[in-house]
């Protein structure tokens, strides 16, 4: 299932859209040390990554059901509120990028760097 988002407003139907993207020097760090550090270097892919994000709680996206499924009460159409993204909203990849942002920054155990100060001869210290 998809939604038409060239038809959403901007300020209207969505507020942010912008997810940041690994830079040309970056990707090509990432690969050298992917082929330093892996005997394998197989592919990698998100599947239904859009679909696995949330929508923010501050957002309301409400979209209209494919003819088969419509439904009409009282002669109204029904929408229906979409709890997750969806391919073709303008949102989608900034949603996408903040579940990954937020699942790598909030699982993860950070340790604080120690930085060690040696002498001339090559003492440690701190």
């Amino acid at each position: 299932m998809y939604v038409q988002g060239f038809k959403q407003i901007p300020g209207v139907d969505f507020d942010l859209s912008y997810s940041p993207t690994i830079s040309h020097g970056g990707f090509r760090l990432f690969i050298v040390l992917s082929v330093l550090t892996s005997p394998y270097n197989g592919a990698a892919d998100a599947i239904a990554a859009y679909t696995q994000s949330d929508l923010p709680l501050d957002e309301q996206v409400w979209v209209r059901k494919p003819k088969k499924f419509r439904k009409y009460i009282n002669g109204r159409e029904m929408a229906s509120l979409l709890g997750k993204s969806l391919y073709g909203l303008v949102q989608s990849g900034r949603n996408w990028w903040l579940k990954l942002y937020r699942t790598t920054h909030e699982d993860c155990v950070w340790v604080p760097l120690m930085i060690l100060e040696t002498d001339h001869l090559g003492h440690g210290g701190l």
